[in-house]
């Protein structure tokens, strides 16, 4: 089996960019310095993969089946990225700046140093476009996913992914979106319960853009997650949720983050989720306000409902704040499901699990009614649904 280096020596005779070959390269060298993998925060809250080895690379070519639907976008993959004009040359470039590997640690940099599947979309301006991408992974694979919104555009992306048994899912999805462009991005993880799932997401947003990102987590036994928005311009405005239905003894450690550097910018982070049996999850998130971002807004409300005592939620919400023209809340609830609500459901002839079911679907309708595009809120129905009677 290869390991680190060769496998970086087998992706670098591929015929790609060479300013992705630097990149790779950077990475590599970052692995001498960078942190480990963080898994305690705080004096007694732990949240660590069991039996994992940190070493993994990917198949040499990575095994999946994926669908995709879109209309006017400009797309490439890891076989096509090569065929690039100089424009899209110089867009794709922009995603390889060392600003979005802020806060990576040793892990994150062997997942961009080996990465073995790229998907790079160009949004054009002016444009309406509804893309969705349903990836079924078989073998361990290092994901890098760019999404290049132009000006004025408006996108809804969907993206879902499943898995085989016991493999390792790297996921980076970086956003660009530039001046007055929308981009709704849905995620849905629902690999299987063996496997183990690192995914990042950032976003980069210009003057009077929105970026708004609903990450859903499903499967895995161990999930790292991370959604960070960086409102780089005057009017930036960015909606983080994360959503999460953990069982079993599934792991999922989550980090939301929203960062104001411009005047009159707003976010806001909503982690949502519901834990059964032995599950545990840990949500920490974070607003921050730098010192040039005035008249800003910043809310941040993290909710658990535990269907189990077994089960174990941790909520850490920070804020960050170098500007007080400013407007910043945040608040955590960690909770039992009411049984005067199961009592009421039952008595209207529903036993007692599918009340519980009932009241969890409910429990995340006031955020799924916010998503836009009704063929993906009915999924995300279906789903939890679906999730709710396994």
């Amino acid at each position: 089996m290869k390991n680190i280096e060769q496998y970086h020596a087998f992706l670098n005779r591929q015929v790609e960019p060479e300013v992705l070959k630097v990149y790779r390269n950077f990475c590599l060298q970052k692995l001498e310095t960078a942190p480990e993998m963080e898994f305690k925060y705080g004096l007694n809250i732990v949240i660590r993969p069991t039996e994992f080895d940190f070493n993994i690379i990917p198949a040499d070519s990575p095994k999946l089946e994926r669908n995709i639907t879109k209309n006017k976008t400009k797309m490439f993959t890891s076989e096509t990225i090569s065929k690039m004009n100089k424009e899209e040359k110089n867009i794709f470039e922009k995603f390889l700046d060392k600003n979005f590997l802020s806060e990576y640690d040793k892990m994150d940099y062997v997942n961009q140093a080996l990465t073995n599947d790229i998907f790079y979309v160009i949004i054009p301006e002016e444009c309406e476009e509804k893309i969705y991408v349903e990836t079924n992974i078989q073998s361990n694979i290092f994901t890098n996913i760019f999404i290049y919104a132009k000006k004025n555009s408006k996108s809804k992306i969907f993206i879902k992914k499943s898995s085989d048994k016991n493999v390792y899912v790297s996921e980076t999805i970086r956003i660009i979106a530039e001046e007055n462009a929308r981009v709704e991005c849905i995620t849905i993880q629902d690999i299987d319960k063996s496997s183990i799932n690192i995914q990042k997401r950032k976003s980069i947003i210009k003057k009077d853009a929105e970026v708004r990102w609903i990450d859903m987590c499903l499967g895995s036994r161990y999930t790292k997650t991370s959604v960070i928005s960086e409102l780089q311009e005057e009017g930036a405005s960015t909606n983080n949720v994360v959503l999460y239905l953990a069982d079993g003894e599934q792991k999922m450690d989550i980090y939301t983050v929203s960062i104001h550097q411009a005047p009159h910018t707003n976010s806001d982070i909503i982690t949502k989720g519901v834990l059964n049996n032995e599950a545990k999850t840990l949500s920490r998130g974070l607003i921050k306000i730098e010192k040039n971002a005035f008249g800003s807004n910043g809310y941040e409300k993290q909710d658990s409902l535990l269907l189990s005592e077994f089960a174990q939620s941790n909520a850490i919400p920070n804020l960050k704040i170098n500007n007080h023209d400013v407007k910043c809340s945040h608040g955590s609830t960690v909770g039992q499901l009411d049984q005067d609500k199961v009592f009421y459901c039952m008595s209207r002839g529903l036993n007692k699990m599918q009340a519980q079911q009932k009241i969890v679907e409910g429990y995340f309708i006031p955020v799924l009614d916010n998503i836009h595009d009704k063929i993906i809120k009915e999924k995300m129905h279906e789903i939890i649904a679906q999730k709710l009677h396994a």
